[in-house]
């Protein structure tokens, strides 16, 4: 069972959270809800979006599924992004020593 926060206005549809931003993002529908600024920063208008648009949400059985997937993906990313530091870190200490000649392969 899902319950909903906001309305529903002009064509009635009804969003998931994410897969409705995504799905807005790409038909461009999310876009009157982006706020920009003079730089290439885009912030979005949460409180404009949540009073026009309805938003389901999952109920408690729901979020713990969605959870348990989740939890292992984010963990995964979270070792891959160290071991992307890791490295960057090896490199920048060896490519000045290979550049210099102090060091070869």
């Amino acid at each position: 069972m899902m319950r909903t926060h906001g309305r529903i206005q002009g064509n009635n549809t009804c969003w998931g959270l994410s897969k409705g931003l995504g799905e807005g993002r790409a038909s461009g529908k999310t876009t009157e809800y982006d706020k920009r600024s003079a730089s290439s920063i885009v912030n979005y208008r949460w409180k404009d979006f949540l009073a026009t648009e309805t938003v389901l949400i999952p109920d408690e059985v729901m979020l713990e599924k969605y959870n348990a997937l989740a939890n292992n993906m984010y963990q995964l990313i979270v070792q891959k992004s160290i071991s992307i530091e890791k490295a960057k870190g090896a490199r920048d200490r060896l490519l000045p020593k290979l550049v210099s000649g102090e060091i070869e392969v």
